[in-house]
């Protein structure tokens, strides 16, 4: 004949008890007054023990995230270029990299030129934000005209800078951008051909 399983009782959690105790306490100032000082300083000490400690509300950790910077916002990134080159920019997006789009205005050189000028600038003054974590895409867009005359916007030039190519780009000294060799240093570099049907706004 199969023996008898033997069930073991359940304990008491020790937080249970815990939390019996400190009501048992309550209710016995209630009775005998908590006016009595001597009871007021044991009743302070047990509920600033673990046992009072479990019935406090857990603290918000409200500390600043140090993986957190101002490049990780739009309009972060947005006001640090505004407010330190002449740089329009038309549009920025955070996901996995940093895109930025930007007006490239021609000028009397090569749109590559223009477009490593302003690159240089942008970097030089997100590096002001802090140090980057994500690579960042720089997008040059034209302003065209169609043939009804009607403004159309289109990319020109595209470069990709990784996070760490951002971070080591020299800005205290007076580095042109003519110096930097960027098809070298960049992890991808595009031109774009101008669409057809449109012409280039002057």
């Amino acid at each position: 004949m199969a023996g008898k399983v033997k069930v073991k009782p359940n304990r008491p959690s020790q937080r249970g008890l815990g939390y019996l105790t400190v009501i048992l306490l309550i209710a016995a100032a209630l009775v005998i007054g908590a006016g009595h000082e001597p009871f007021k300083e044991l009743l302070g000490a047990i509920l600033n023990s673990e046992a009072g400690e479990a019935l406090a509300p857990t603290e918000t950790d409200t500390s600043p995230d140090p993986n957190v910077t101002e490049l990780n916002n739009p309009i972060h990134v947005e006001a640090l270029i505004s407010s330190q080159t002449n740089v329009s920019v038309l549009n920025v997006t955070v996901r996995d990299v940093v895109r930025i789009e930007y007006a490239l205005v021609p000028e009397a050189m090569r749109i590559e030129a223009i477009h490593w000028r302003e690159m240089l600038d942008m970097i030089c003054a997100l590096r002001k934000g802090g140090p980057a974590r994500r690579s960042f895409i720089f997008v040059g867009v034209g302003r065209f005209l169609n043939t009804d005359g009607r403004p159309v916007l289109r990319s020109r030039v595209e470069t990709k800078v990784s996070a760490l190519t951002f971070n080591r780009m020299d800005c205290a000294s007076d580095v042109s951008a003519s110096d930097v060799d960027w098809h070298n240093i960049s992890e991808y570099h595009l031109t774009f051909a101008i669409p057809k049907g449109l012409k280039v706004e002057f």
